[in-house]
């Protein structure tokens, strides 16, 4: 009877689940970011608060400098 062996390399799953965990938040960050664009669209077209898409600007701008700072951690992982 055989024995099958594996050896998992703890460096290589580290940068697996490093790289599954950036996408993973990315992926929350996009779809943040599709959501206030349909909120600021909404908005929009009915004329709501001003104060109110301005504080969804704001967010908007927040969330895609968090969308940047994960893609550039992405590229140099």
């Amino acid at each position: 009877m055989s024995s099958l062996q594996t050896y998992i390399d703890p460096v290589s799953t580290k940068q697996l689940l490093s790289t599954l965990c950036l996408a993973i938040d990315e992926t929350k960050l996009v779809l943040s970011l599709n959501s206030i664009e349909q909120q600021i669209n909404q908005a929009n077209s009915s004329k709501l608060n001003t104060d109110r898409i301005d504080y969804l600007q704001k967010e908007k701008t927040v969330l895609t400098a968090k969308l940047n700072y994960i893609r550039d951690r992405a590229k140099f992982s």
